[in-house]
C-alpha cells in the first residue's frame, strides 16, 4: 500500500511538473511566434509535443488504459500541430491579413491550455482527493491567467506604436503616417514642376533596407544624415508599407522598393499593381519605375541605381530585369549597378554624386540594418543593429556632404531622401506586425 501511495505521488508530481514545463514552453512559442523567430518556434514546438505525448501516456496509464495510450497520444499530438501551427496561421495569415500576430497565438494557447485541461483531467480522474483538489487548484488558476492574458491581449496598445509615438523626431503622427509610394509621386514633382530660376532638378535617395522606424530613436545626432536634411529645413515623416487591406503585400525588400519606385503596391483594384509579392520576382515592364519615367518623359537625361544585393538586378528572377532590358532597348540613360559589398555600393554612389556629368537622379540602398537584422536581430536593443543604422546614416551624411561641395550646386536644385523599405521583428520581416510595416521618409524640403 504505501509503494502504490508514493508511486501514486510520483506520477501526480510528474504531471504537475510536466504541465509547468509545457506552459514555459507555450510561453515560449507564444514569444518565437508574434515576434517569428523560426528555429525558436520549431524547438518550442518540439518541446509541447513532446509534453503532450508525456502527459497522455501517463493519463491514460493511470487510469489503466494503456492498450490505446500510443494512438490517443499521436492523434493527440496532431491535434496539438494543429492548435498551435494551423490555427494562428489561418487567422494571422487569412483572417487578419497578416495584423493579428499576438491574438492568433494567444487563441492558440487558449486552446493548447483546453487540450491540457482535458489530459490533467483525465489523470486527476484516477488518483485521491487530494490530487483532484489540487489539480482543480491549478487548473483554475491557469484558466484565470490566460483570460486575463486575453482581455489584456486585445485591448492593449501595440507596444512598437507606443514607442513609435513618443519618438519627437518625426513631424507627422502614427494616424497620418504616408504610404510609402509617396516617394515616388514627390521624386516626379521635383523633376516636373517649373523652376523660376531656372535651376537643374537633381535627386539623391539614399536607402536603408531593413531599417526599423524606431531606429531613429538611436540616432547619434552629431554624425548624421537624416539630422542634416532635417536642418535644411525638410522633414522626417513616418510612412508605412505592407500594402492595403484586403491586398496586403508582405513587408519585404522587392515588394517594399517596387511600390517605393512605382507609386503602387503589388496588387490594386484593376490590375494596376506591381505584382512583385515577394522576393525573387521580376517585374512587368508597367507600371514603370521612377527612372524610366523621368527619361522617358525628358525630365532628366541620365539615371543611376546602385544596390548591394543580386536579387534587384543579378539574379534569375530578379526583380527588374524586365524594365533593364526596357530601359536598354528604346536608348534610354539608365545605368544598373550591383556591387559586391555595401562598401562597394557607397563608393560607387560617392563618386557618381561628385561627378560633374554624373545622374540626374542616383540611388543606393544599403544593406546594414537588413544582414544585422537577419543575423542577430532587428531591436534598439540590439547594439549590432543600432551600429549597423548609425554606419548607414554616418555614409549618407557623407554622400549629402558630397552633393552639397558640388561646384555647380549653387545652379542645382537637389532633392535628398533617406527612406527604408521594410523593419523586422525578430531575425526576419515579412509579416504586417508594426514593426515590419512602419517605415520613415526624411528629405530636405519639407511637405
Amino acid at each position: 500500500m504505501e509503494t502504490t501511495k508514493r508511486r501514486g505521488k510520483l506520477q501526480l508530481l510528474s504531471v504537475l511538473g510536466l504541465c509547468l514545463g509545457m506552459a514555459a514552453a507555450l510561453a515560449w512559442y507564444y514569444d518565437a511566434y508574434t515576434n517569428w523567430q523560426p528555429i525558436a518556434f520549431a524547438l518550442a514546438l518540439v518541446a509541447v509535443s513532446v509534453g503532450i505525448i508525456l502527459l497522455t501516456l501517463l493519463a491514460l496509464r493511470a487510469r489503466g488504459e494503456k492498450g490505446i495510450a500510443w494512438k490517443t497520444a499521436l492523434s493527440m499530438l496532431v491535434f496539438t500541430g494543429i492548435i498551435l501551427g494551423g490555427v494562428p496561421a489561418v487567422i494571422n495569415n487569412v483572417i487578419g491579413g497578416g495584423k493579428w500576430a499576438r491574438q492568433a497565438a494567444w487563441i492558440a494557447l487558449v486552446l493548447a491550455a483546453a487540450q491540457l485541461t482535458v489530459l490533467l483531467y483525465l489523470f486527476l480522474r484516477g488518483t485521491g482527493r487530494l490530487s483532484k483538489k489540487a489539480g482543480a487548484a491549478l487548473l483554475s488558476a491557469c484558466l484565470a491567467a490566460t483570460a486575463f492574458s486575453g482581455v489584456w491581449m486585445f485591448v492593449k496598445p501595440d507596444p512598437v506604436i507606443t514607442q513609435l509615438d513618443l519618438m519627437e523626431i518625426y513631424d507627422n503622427s502614427i494616424e497620418d503616417s504616408f504610404q510609402q509610394g509617396i516617394v515616388h509621386d514627390i521624386v516626379l514633382e521635383h523633376f516636373s514642376r517649373e523652376r523660376a530660376d531656372d535651376k537643374t532638378p537633381k535627386c539623391l535617395l539614399v536607402g536603408f533596407d531593413g531599417c526599423r522606424a524606431d531606429a531613429l530613436a538611436t540616432i547619434n545626432k552629431s554624425r548624421s544624415g537624416i539630422m542634416a536634411l532635417k536642418a535644411q529645413g525638410g522633414g522626417v515623416y513616418y510612412a508605412y508599407t505592407g500594402g492595403e487591406p484586403p491586398q496586403e503585400q508582405a513587408t519585404s525588400t522587392g515588394p517594399g522598393w517596387t511600390t517605393m519606385l512605382t507609386g503602387h503596391w503589388a496588387e490594386e483594384p484593376g490590375g494596376t499593381g506591381h505584382t512583385i509579392t515577394g522576393n525573387g520576382i521580376s517585374k512587368p515592364v508597367e507600371p514603370k519605375l521612377i527612372f524610366t519615367q523621368l527619361l522617358e518623359q525628358n525630365l532628366a537625361k541620365k539615371t543611376a541605381f546602385i544596390v548591394s544585393w543580386n536579387g534587384h538586378f543579378k539574379d534569375r528572377n530578379a526583380s527588374y530585369l524586365n524594365e533593364m532590358a526596357y530601359c536598354k532597348a528604346h536608348g534610354l540613360d539608365a545605368v544598373w549597378i550591383t556591387k559586391t559589398s555595401d562598401a562597394g555600393t557607397f563608393r560607387k554612389t560617392l563618386a557618381e554624386a561628385k561627378a560633374a556629368d554624373g545622374p540626374d537622379m542616383v540611388m543606393c540602398i544599403l544593406e546594414h540594418c537588413d544582414h544585422t537584422g537577419h543575423s542577430s536581430g532587428f531591436s534598439n536593443k540590439n547594439p549590432d543593429y543600432v551600429k549597423a543604422f548609425r554606419d548607414s546614416d554616418r555614409e549618407a551624411l557623407a554622400l549629402i556632404d558630397a552633393v552639397k561641395n558640388r561646384a555647380a550646386y549653387a545652379e542645382e536644385d537637389w532633392l535628398i531622401i533617406i527612406t527604408t523599405d521594410h523593419g523586422g521583428d525578430g531575425t526576419s520581416h515579412g509579416s504586417q506586425a508594426a514593426g515590419c510595416r512602419q517605415t520613415f521618409v526624411a528629405l530636405n524640403k519639407a511637405f
